[in-house]
């Protein structure tokens, strides 16, 4: 069964770090607004309201993506993620209070400090520890040396989008080409042969391997890296671009991959289903009317039901009944059954 690492668990040094934060400016918001003279009153109080942040802060992290992809965070967009986050907290905070009727209790001045500080923090500690993380990438310290896999007329493409994804974590060391090729390099990585390839991963201490190839041909692969100890990602989209409206699910334990000729949206399939009411509702409105002239002529020309009803074939073989006025004696089956004969 695939395992998807969470945010958090990836990034436990942003986690530290805002935790951090949250301490310092509660600590902070709590002595400029409190009174030295009204300390011994209130310090239980607002201990047990910082241990309270720290645990909403937790939970909101087991439970969200708030570190997802942080390395790739432009400052603005690292400012609104922050600011979401201590939007939810103070939100949680405040519905505890109101539920507890202890609203009236604590200063909101020191939860607008608390807020307005945490915030600042938090964008600082992080920009700073992202510019750290970044120059220690580019020293070569705490990176992840890879080899890619894949045919020579993907590779370029291949690479592009690698490198736009990369925040400097990955050091590309060689390409592998599926078959001959005559390149000595491509986007200025060397061209490897799978020949002596055991050498070169112990010589240059690879870590992991991306494998862009179809599913016969990646599959000996994967395991022959697996069995050196290297970490395999495998790409997909050679395997599925034929395909159209791909998903990919998890079912019980295996991994599904989903495709259809068109997927409509949430939004789409309540627009089609209001749509499908509505029309409904203006047919049964016209039918009624029009039932009040029809029938009695039905029953006047013809005795028997004023309605036929038939068996149909709808979407994907689903049998239905389709209901009309009858326009024909009541065993007009019959008789057509014995004209063909």
């Amino acid at each position: 069964m695939a395992r998807k690492v969470h945010s958090a668990a990836k990034h436990i040094d942003f986690v530290l770090f805002d935790i951090l934060a949250l301490i310092i400016s509660f600590v902070a918001a709590y002595f400029i607004r409190i009174d030295r003279a009204d300390d011994a009153e209130y310090f239980e109080m607002y201990r047990d309201m910082g241990i309270l942040i720290l645990v909403i802060y937790l939970v909101i992290v087991a439970f969200s993506s708030t570190h997802s992809n942080i390395l790739k965070r432009t400052a603005l967009r690292e400012a609104w993620e922050i600011g979401i986050l201590n939007a939810e907290i103070i939100s949680v905070v405040f519905a505890i209070l109101f539920a507890s009727k202890s609203t009236v209790v604590y200063s909101r001045i020191l939860f607008a400090v608390f807020i307005a500080l945490d915030c600042g923090l938090m964008f600082m500690f992080r920009t700073l520890r992202k510019l750290f993380i970044l120059s220690q990438y580019r020293n070569g310290v705490g990176t992840s040396k890879v080899l890619v896999v894949t045919y020579e007329k993907t590779a370029d493409k291949i690479i592009e989008a690698l490198r736009s994804q990369n925040t400097g974590y990955y050091e590309f060391k060689g390409i592998i080409i599926e078959g001959e090729s005559t390149e000595s390099e491509i986007c200025r990585i060397p061209v490897l042969k799978m020949e002596g390839i055991l050498d070169y991963i112990k010589e240059n201490a690879i870590n992991e391997v991306f494998i862009f190839l179809r599913h016969g041909e990646s599959g000996k692969l994967m395991s022959k890296f697996m069995i050196m100890g290297l970490t395999v990602h495998v790409g997909l989209d050679l395997e599925l671009r034929n395909l159209s409206n791909v998903t990919i699910d998890q079912l019980a334990n295996y991994t599904i991959v989903t495709s259809t000729i068109s997927r409509a949206t949430v939004g789409e399939l309540f627009v089609k289903r209001a749509f499908d009411i509505f029309v409904g509702i203006i047919g049964l409105i016209v039918t009624a009317i029009t039932f009040i002239f029809v029938a009695p002529i039905i029953k006047i020309q013809s005795p028997g039901p004023v309605f036929f009803v038939q068996k149909r074939v709808g979407k994907n073989g689903r049998v239905f009944n389709m209901i009309k006025f009858r326009s024909m004696h009541v065993d007009a089956d019959y008789h057509k059954a014995a004209l063909g004969r």
